[in-house]
């Protein structure tokens, strides 16, 4: 039995006799009957920390993984017209064979197909000869002048005339390449007087086959 200053009294059956006793040592457990076993104070385990390579691999891997997220939110949000053109653009380009279209062949130039009205033909006289009442002997000289628009200067015209004046008319024909003319030299035709002019009519003009 215990008392109120923390001693316990043991009272002695055989004589009668009480003993106290000192208070329990609160750091000793008693197990049953056994003898006292002291408690030994628990020490603190040391906490373990982070190696300096764990946690560069964890910031490494930290930066891949936001890297990661951000390229996904962009391609979600980038429209489909502007990868397909970025893909265009980033990989090799690809030209198109096409074979060479023949050059067209350039139109031929059109020129102007000259009429009888385009040209005028006089008779130089070049030489005259009288005998009274019997008439003179005229030698003369056609020239050509032309007033049509540009001719093809690979073709040639034969321009054919008539020259009328004299006692009979005189027929002939004379040719035109571009520019130039090619006539007789020299013409003779017999009037019936001395007074008498020659005139020169042109007839027809047509393209000369070669």
């Amino acid at each position: 039995m215990g008392d109120r200053d923390g001693f316990c009294r043991r009272v002695d059956t055989h004589h009668g006799a009480v003993t106290q006793l000192p208070p329990p040592d609160p750091h000793v457990t008693r197990i049953g009957a056994g003898v006292p076993m002291p408690l030994q104070p628990m020490q603190p385990q040391p906490r373990k920390g982070l190696s300096t390579g764990a946690i560069v691999a964890i910031v490494i891997g930290g930066v891949i993984a936001v890297c990661c997220i951000a390229g996904l939110i962009m391609y979600a949000i980038t429209p489909g017209t502007v990868r397909n053109a970025a893909s265009r653009a980033d990989g090799p380009q690809m030209q198109t064979s096409t074979s060479a279209a023949p050059a067209a062949a350039a139109p031929k130039a059109s020129f102007y197909q000259p009429q009888p009205a385009d040209f005028v033909l006089t008779a130089k006289v070049l030489e005259k000869s009288c005998f009274g009442s019997a008439g003179c002997n005229v030698q003369y000289r056609i020239e050509v002048t032309y007033n049509g628009a540009p001719l093809d200067p690979s073709k040639t015209y034969e321009v054919t005339y008539e020259v009328n004046g004299g006692e009979d008319p005189e027929i002939n024909t004379l040719e035109v390449t571009g520019t130039k003319y090619s006539a007789d030299d020299r013409e003779s035709i017999g009037t019936k007087s001395s007074k008498t002019e020659l005139t020169v009519t042109v007839t027809s003009v047509s393209m000369r086959l070669r």
